[in-house]
């Protein structure tokens, strides 16, 4: 029998008040879920091969071509690099978006916010394309403020994991529960404290930011799993509890 989607799937698609989804939207992120149920991910092989994994720096808006790259993704991590220290309102100074294969690190301190929004407009309004977010409130208001975007179909891996009933729904614990790479919450804080205005970035600074991203679409895929296998064994419940209150004759 064919499961619906489960009330933890629908938390774990998350809502913000920049995108108020229509049943339309609704209806077309249910598809998109279902699809992704068995559909082959080429994330794990990323994840145990770090060799092959590509990292584009894109600081030009002429290299805003790369992001063709992603063209074909069904599901893109997707993470930002935000300054707050001495500035009333802060500002982003890196975008970065993954589909576990190739990451592209969009710095929108060197390309104009214009550039910006026109390159990543399509794609984050894409409803066949689920975007992954870890925590993503700020970041869905942060790219709405700063470039005029708006998201569709959003996955957010934090509510997804609360929904699994787990009390740790940091990302390095998702890492260490989801994927082959470890990090501590110390040396993870360091570089979220970081300055990330710095121009020209650290090679540190720019292998953690890729890997945030980087990472999602595994941690999606595989809480997916757990999601799917939570709702059949409700469902078997349920249709076991409706079997057996039938009273014989």
């Amino acid at each position: 029998a064919r499961i619906r989607k489960s009330n933890a799937m629908r938390t774990a698609m998350a809502r913000s008040e920049d995108a108020v989804p229509t049943r339309a939207d609704l209806e077309r992120q249910k598809k998109v879920l279902a699809s992704l149920h068995g559909h082959r991910w080429p994330i794990p092989a990323a994840v145990l091969r770090p060799e092959s994994h590509c990292v584009i720096m894109v600081d030009t808006v002429s290299m805003l071509r790369e992001l063709r790259r992603l063209e074909l993704s069904k599901v893109i991590g997707i993470d930002l690099e935000y300054h707050r220290y001495r500035s009333y309102r802060g500002y982003t100074c890196l975008i970065q978006l993954s589909d576990g294969e190739t990451t592209i690190l969009l710095d929108t301190l060197r390309i104009p916010a214009d550039d910006v929004a026109d390159a990543l407009r399509d794609m984050l309004l894409d409803p066949g394309v689920l975007k992954v977010f870890h925590g993503g409130d700020n970041d869905v208001k942060w790219l709405r403020r700063d470039f005029g975007l708006l998201c569709a179909n959003v996955y957010d891996t934090q509510v997804a994991e609360a929904e699994l009933g787990s009390s740790c729904a940091g990302l390095s614990e998702l890492w260490t529960r989801y994927t082959h790479v470890r990090m501590g919450a110390a040396q993870k804080q360091a570089f979220q404290g970081s300055d990330w205005r710095t121009r020209p970035l650290s090679s540190a600074q720019q292998a953690y930011a890729a890997q945030d991203a980087r990472l999602l679409p595994t941690i999606c895929r595989r809480q997916l799993e757990r999601l799917w296998t939570m709702a059949k064994a409700k469902a078997a419940a349920k249709a076991k509890a409706g079997s057996g209150g039938g009273g014989g004759g």
